[in-house]
């Protein structure tokens, strides 16, 4: 049989040890399976002698199948530099080339040997997932030549007409006979109980069978059905049929995850069971499903290079990460694998000077009418372009200048920054579909590109982050330093450009400005955000003229505002709430609607005395909602409060609410880890035993809440919408700056 030329799309790839598969959706609607060789290439620097010594070592392990000297650039310096390129037998050979490195890297520096094979390869072979390719197979399915037919930054692309399965699970907590798992697909639904037995394994397997699913979309799939639906399995000692692969799949059960604490909070991450052939993606443990649906992962996915499966359960800060490392492969740079460049010294003053991070005007305390709020546009991200400020440019050896405002530090003139380089085309690409979402003529458009865009905001917000984060392959905390002083240069020039314009500034944090002159029209505040954008280099946007906003008094010092706690009504209607009860994620829902319900009321008014009469309309509500939680007639599972645990439960000094309800669940043989939520029910808040304060859910039921508990936190919530009150709209008084 002759080769034959195949056209479609890559659905998926799947690391093989010495080769990848590929699975392929083609043109005419099948899905084929191809493989394609694949050594995984790491690069070696140091003495000749012991770099020989080395390759002889790791051949005759069997750990690699050739070697060669080759030239590549290093990241730091960029200078080209001599290294040993080791091509990997086996992926699974990784862990023990690693092993090895580590042992020998104080004679010896090792590159480009911690990234996923998958995605090396898409790097390598500049493929992405959901490209449009074509390639060149033999007979028995191996690929020969394979090469993307459009761009990663082609924004009309079409994808294939993926089907999806809704995996949904009850009465999960603990996993018993009477939990049931539902499954939906092409208008078809079947249920199940673990209960079942065998009959459950059979079930799920004939409807899989029956609808092919490319997808599984679920909820908790990672943490609880999947391993409860392989425990199932095992103890029937039938097999799920969950891949399309012919290998047959001999998952781990694994239910632990992993708990990590970043950027001031605890994380925690589920377990993975990502399949073979089709997709498994758990609403509950991805963090870019949940933000922008499918649309947005799979944008993610293709920009990163990294597998939609991979992706679903990775932060926007990876995906970025993986675009600075396709970038640095594609320009033959050198990938660190252990960060080696020190933060420089500096003196308390230097550190005082520098570490700063973004500029606040701490705002007054009231209600105000006719504000307008500028901001600028994806400002760090925007910054690091503008300014090519990257790890390697910053504090080059080159350069003789003082470019970085306040620092002083110096930026290379000569050599283009690596993340500037990656984020220009996210920067560019995120404008064009917010125009695509401004000329869509269908709803489904808009959905579309503004899940798309979402995605791209979350990897550029992420990219600040990552350049001052410790184990930053591509970090510098001189670079992160250098973005927030440029920062804070540019909203102190915005702000004196507003006041020089008649403007007077009420607020400003970070990249956004709320300005207010008597009589001002828009086209006077377009005007002015293009000064700034003429001066700053940064483009400065109109986000729209307030008919009224408040800002909110700290709950500790009620003289001082809260810098990002407000509410206001734009002109157009449109109401915007930040840090308020229904925005935190620990308010009861019950709370959330009641405070939401008052908040629609309100911002029907047009003005800030329409406002004061409609404050009367929202308490009305307010004593409605009050009377049913004193009769009892709130559903207990509106009034959960939901609390992260924050470190283990013998860990807890105090028998905290969430820490007592923790250990209720353990109790009934529901281990919860730090970084997972805990709801609980407020019971009897005043007793003084500990245990009968609170109900955890799902152990069990009380009669009755703590209504008392309740009403209090409702007031608070309340008292957010109708503050100042319905008379007091005071001239606001000179700001205080920090």
């Amino acid at each position: 049989m002759a080769d034959r030329r195949l056209e479609g799309w890559l659905f998926d790839v799947d690391d093989l040890g010495p080769e990848v598969a590929l699975w392929v959706y083609a043109n005419d609607r099948r899905l084929v399976r191809l493989t394609h060789a694949f050594r995984q290439p790491v690069y070696v620097q140091g003495q000749s002698d012991l770099l020989k010594l080395l390759a002889w070592d790791l051949h005759r392990r069997g750990i690699v199948s050739s070697v060669r000297w080759t030239e590549r650039r290093e990241f730091w310096s960029g200078a080209t530099v001599s290294v040993l390129e080791l091509l990997v037998t086996d992926s699974s050979m990784m862990p023990r080339l690693r092993r090895i490195a580590a042992a020998r890297d104080r004679e010896l520096i090792f590159y480009n040997c911690d990234i996923p094979a998958a995605q090396y390869y898409l790097y390598l072979n500049r493929l992405f997932p959901l490209c449009k390719l074509a390639c060149r197979v033999d007979p028995s399915g191996r690929v020969l030549e394979i090469a993307a037919t459009d761009s990663p930054f082609e924004a009309l692309y079409a994808l294939p007409d993926l089907s999806i399965l809704d995996m949904r699970g009850e009465r999960l907590r603990p996993v018993g006979a009477e939990s049931r798992v539902t499954l939906a697909c092409r208008g078809e639904r079947v249920s199940f109980t673990i209960g079942d037995g065998a009959r459950a394994v059979g079930k799920f397997n004939a409807f899989l069978d029956r609808h092919d699913p490319d997808v599984i979309l679920s909820r908790r799939g990672d943490t609880i059905i999947m391993p409860a639906l392989l425990r199932l399995a095992a103890k029937e000692k039938a097999r799920l049929r969950l891949d399309r692969d012919r290998v047959v799949t001999k998952r781990r059960i694994e239910t632990g995850g992993r708990t990590f604490f970043s950027y001031g909070r605890i994380i925690y991450k589920g377990p993975s069971y990502p399949l073979f052939g089709r997709w498994h993606i758990d609403r509950e443990n991805s963090f870019i499903h949940r933000e922008t649906e499918l649309d947005g992962l799979v944008e993610l996915a293709r920009l990163a290079k990294v597998p939609v499966q991979r992706m679903a359960r990775t932060s926007p800060g990876s995906a970025m990460s993986s675009m600075q490392m396709d970038r640095a492969i594609a320009d033959r740079i050198l990938v660190p694998w252990r960060k080696s460049e020190p933060e420089s010294y500096k003196t308390a003053l230097d550190l005082l000077t520098v570490d700063k991070g973004g500029l606040v005007f701490y705002p007054p305390t009231g209600a105000f009418s006719d504000v307008a709020e500028i901001d600028f546009t994806s400002m760090y991200p925007s910054i690091m372009v503008r300014h090519n400020i990257s790890p390697e440019t910053v504090l080059c050896s080159c350069c003789d200048n003082r470019a970085v405002p306040e620092a002083g530090y110096n930026i290379c003139e000569k050599r283009p920054g690596l993340i500037p380089a990656a984020l220009a085309p996210l920067l560019e690409r995120r404008r064009l579909y917010k125009r695509l979402i401004e000329e869509s003529r269908t709803s489904e458009e808009r959905e579309i590109y503004d899940s798309r865009q979402t995605a791209i905001k979350w990897m550029l917000v992420s990219c600040f982050g990552y350049l001052g984060y410790k184990n930053a392959r591509f970090g510098r905390i001189e670079a992160h330093e250098a973005v927030t002083a440029f920062g804070r240069d540019k909203l102190l020039r915005a702000k004196e450009m507003a006041e020089g314009a008649g403007f007077r500034m009420l607020h400003a944090l970070t990249d956004n400005l709320w300005i207010k002159k008597e009589g001002a029209t828009e086209s006077d505040l377009l005007a002015l955000c293009r000064a700034i954008t003429r001066e700053t280099g940064i483009e400065m946007g109109l986000e729209g003229i307030y008919k009224w906003l408040v800002f909110l008094p700290s709950k500790v010092k009620s003289s001082r505002a809260v810098p990002a706690r407000y509410y206001g009504v734009f002109a157009g209607g449109r109401l915007k709430v930040r840090g308020l009860a229904c925005r935190r994620s620990d308010t009861p829902r019950f709370i959330k609607d009641v405070q939401s319900e008052m908040l629609a009321i309100v911002a029907r008014a047009g003005t800030l005395e329409e406002r004061a009469e409609l404050i009367a309309e929202a308490e009305a509500v307010l004593r409605e909602r009050i009377g049913e939680l004193e009769r009892g007639e709130v559903d207990p599972k509106k009034l959960l409060v939901k609390r992260t645990l924050s470190k283990e439960m013998d860990g807890y000094a105090a028998d905290t609410k969430t820490a007592v309800a923790a250990r209720q669940l353990r109790k009934a043989g529901i281990e919860v880890r730090p970084g997972e939520p805990v709801q609980y029910l407020l019971i009897n808040t005043g007793s003084k035993n500990r245990e009968e304060r609170v109900q955890a859910h799902p152990v069990g039921s009380k009669a009755g809440y703590d209504a008392g508990e309740y009403i209090r936190l409702l007031k608070a919530a309340a008292a957010e919408v109708t503050y100042p009150g319905p008379t007091l709209y005071l001239t606001p008084p000179e700001r205080e700056r920090n």
